[in-house]
């Protein structure tokens, strides 16, 4: 039994840390976003939203950095890697963002910039049995995979048009979508 106890140390390890390649990659590959929330969501809930959206573009080893309003002049002037792009959390009754349906944000991939629609992701999340916040990452992450995905939306996966919001099933990127976000962030990594 002895003999073994090491095996298992080293297997609870590795479940705890998760796959350590992919964390030295994400953190090497990464996307810079600017979050600017016009609706004052809660501290904790954007802490978790970000939280989502991360673990969401880890699994395809590329991080997410998370520029304050300070940071924004470093991003742009070329000292950090990787494409810069904002996030603006409104609700549907701004006239710049009034939009029909029950679309839950608008990606602007012209101008490297994505709309969430903050109370109707709170309408939806009162629907389905999910917490706000992780609506809101997943949101924040399907527009994101909009501005750095050539095409519109997909079949299956976090780029469908409608949100696979249970718990079971999260949605995330497909294997091919991967490819192409870590090609895209390597090609804007290299033209700096």
């Amino acid at each position: 039994m002895e003999k073994h106890g090491w095996l298992v140390g080293i297997g609870v390890a590795v479940l705890v840390t998760g796959p350590l390649v992919s964390d030295a990659a994400a953190r090497q590959r990464a996307i810079r976003v600017t979050l600017i929330d016009k609706v004052n969501v809660a501290a904790t809930e954007l802490v978790r939203a970000k939280a989502e959206a991360e673990a969401i573009f880890r699994a395809v080893d590329v991080g997410v950095e998370w520029l304050s309003d300070h940071r924004i002049g470093a991003a742009i002037d070329g000292t950090k890697r990787g494409p810069v792009f904002t996030l603006m959390l409104v609700t549907n009754h701004d006239p710049v963002t009034t939009t029909g349906g029950c679309i839950l944000g608008r990606a602007v991939p012209a101008l490297s910039s994505g709309y969430i629609f903050f109370n109707r992701i709170v309408e939806t999340s009162a629907l389905q049995p999910i917490d706000v916040a992780v609506v809101l990452g997943r949101v924040m992450t399907h527009e994101l995979g909009h501005l750095l995905l050539p095409g519109g939306h997909a079949p299956y996966g976090i780029m469908r048009a409608d949100l696979d919001l249970g718990f079971r099933n999260p949605d995330r990127f497909t294997p091919d979508q991967a490819r192409q976000i870590r090609a895209r962030v390597a090609d804007s990594i290299v033209q700096r």
